[in-house]
């Protein structure tokens, strides 16, 4: 599925530098593909804050636990 998504990612990026407009079609697929690969969509947003901290105002980000 990484191989197709890439595939398509080229595709889109070959389109746009040549100055032509992509089809919904291929982008709604780019975003399908990435939200089930995990690299875009809500779930590549979450991040868990750590029960340890104590300050109040931390960015969730900064905390994220290495897999």
């Amino acid at each position: 599925m990484f191989g197709r998504y890439c595939e398509i990612e080229a595709l889109f990026r070959l389109t746009v530098m040549s100055g032509q407009s992509p089809t919904a079609a291929t982008m709604t697929e780019l975003r399908k593909m990435a939200e089930l690969l995990g690299i875009a969509g809500l779930k590549s947003r979450l991040a868990k804050l750590s029960s340890t901290t104590t300050e109040t105002k931390v960015s969730p980000f900064t905390i994220r636990p290495k897999a």
